[in-house]
């Protein structure tokens, strides 16, 4: 019940907004709505104001709103047909926006509420292999002194510095092993490969995994797996990661306690690699977040989802990612029901990143989606006149076949991960 109720909060809400977006626009532009449905029909029920009928429908995989003019023209001032090209495409654009300002409201909502990620360290705990940290000689342990010639105390101001550093290269200056090092570091581009040694500190447990079978809780620091000790999360996971399937005690701190407990690792398949699982997320340190931090940070994690979303499907089109990795409606209810149960603020977290993917994947060129709409609207602009009506059914069609094949396959994928 928590994934049923999970899964149509999350999605009722980006339906409602995005096709308020559509909506809204259409309203300031003088276009009249016909109707405003949350659902695909047959419909649920509903009730009429003014020109517009409000519905709730049966199936609960998207919505629409019907502009008057869309289908049939008679050439009044109040059809969406009758309006320049520039507000009709304001008022297709509006719902995709309208979900990336969502995830942008809620992750400074998050900020002020919920605070900022906070790590006093300037330790690194993981270097990425191939990473521009990783060819610049940078190592686990190291501790950085300085990024650009600018002295940093904690790894927010590393992430600054090195971003202010990324076109241009610079220095950075280091401790290791009681040593004092400077290396240079050419320009590059994308993530620089380097995360921050924190504590192995237990955010959150998977349901049903061997951390929960262990009795492990959210707020317990793991300070040994196998017999060797953990230095920091990443050392922690790494233990983890190169024992899959086998039998380990782990050891854990709670409250003063030192509890331990025997469990057998998960075995996960990661690129055709074995890995070990033991089913934990990381607990991170907050801070409280003044008005402009909350806003900086909202921005930064609105752009990093929309940027790791536009990657994911630029690897799809290239080949680089293989299409086994897409999921439907069945993985968002599962793991809108995880979410759930680890608490409002990942709830949350979960619906402001499948705002983003929303958004994106609204505005691709399909027909029957916005960016089928954006298409329309373009050859419109090349050609100086619409489509004709057949074509725009004949590529409505496509699209929808496209989209049914789509469906089919998501939930292939999605029932073969679960089960």
């Amino acid at each position: 019940m928590t994934q049923v109720w999970a899964f149509l909060l999350v999605l009722g809400v980006l339906i409602f907004v995005h096709e308020f977006g559509h909506f809204l626009a259409a309203k300031l532009a003088g276009i009249r709505v016909e109707r405003f449905s949350l659902g695909f029909p047959p419909k649920m029920v509903g009730f009429r104001i003014g020109e517009t009928e409000y519905c709730i429908s049966w199936i609960p995989l998207g919505g629409y709103v019907k502009l008057a003019g869309q289908e049939e023209r008679t050439g009044a001032s109040w059809e969406f047909g009758s309006k320049p090209l520039k507000v009709r495409t304001g008022v297709v654009l509006a719902g995709p926006l309208m979900n990336i300002l969502l995830a942008l409201a809620i992750f400074v909502g998050m900020a002020w509420i919920h605070g900022v990620a906070h790590y006093p360290t300037v330790r690194v705990g993981w270097v990425r292999l191939g990473s521009p940290a990783e060819r610049a000689g940078l190592r686990r342990g190291d501790k950085l002194v300085e990024v650009g010639g600018r002295q940093v105390r904690d790894w927010r101001e590393v992430g600054g510095a090195l971003a202010r550093t990324l076109n241009q290269g610079g220095s950075i200056r280091l401790e290791r092993e009681g040593d004092t090092l400077e290396v240079m570091v050419p320009p590059w581009e994308g993530d620089f490969g380097i995360e921050p040694s924190v504590p192995a500190r237990v955010g959150a447990v998977v349901p049903g995994s061997p951390a929960e079978q262990a009795g492990i809780q959210p707020g317990d620091v793991i300070i040994a797996v196998d017999g060797q000790e953990v230095g920091d999360w990443h050392g922690m996971r790494e233990l983890v990661r190169k024992r899959p399937g086998r039998l380990v005690t782990v050891r854990w701190q709670r409250d003063g306690r030192f509890l331990e407990a025997k469990v057998t690792l998960e075995a996960h398949d990661e690129d055709g690699r074995n890995v070990g699982r033991l089913g934990v997320a990381m607990g991170l340190s907050w801070k409280r977040a003044g008005i402009l931090e909350g806003i900086e940070t909202g921005i930064q994690n609105t752009y990093a989802v929309l940027k790791v979303t536009l990657e994911f499907l630029g690897g799809l089109l290239t080949g680089k990612v293989s299409t086994k990795l897409l999921g439907g409606p069945v993985m968002i209810a599962h793991m809108a029901g995880q979410q759930a149960r680890a608490g409002l603020a990942s709830l949350l977290w979960f619906m402001a990143l499948l705002s983003v993917n929303l958004a994106v994947l609204n505005i691709l060129p399909i027909p029957v989606l916005d960016g089928g709409h954006l298409m329309f609207l373009g050859i419109e602009g090349v050609l100086g006149r619409p489509l004709s009506a057949r074509g725009r059914a004949v590529l409505q069609y496509i699209g929808m076949a496209f989209l049914v094949l789509l469906m089919i396959y998501v939930t292939i994928n999605d029932l073969y991960r679960l089960f």
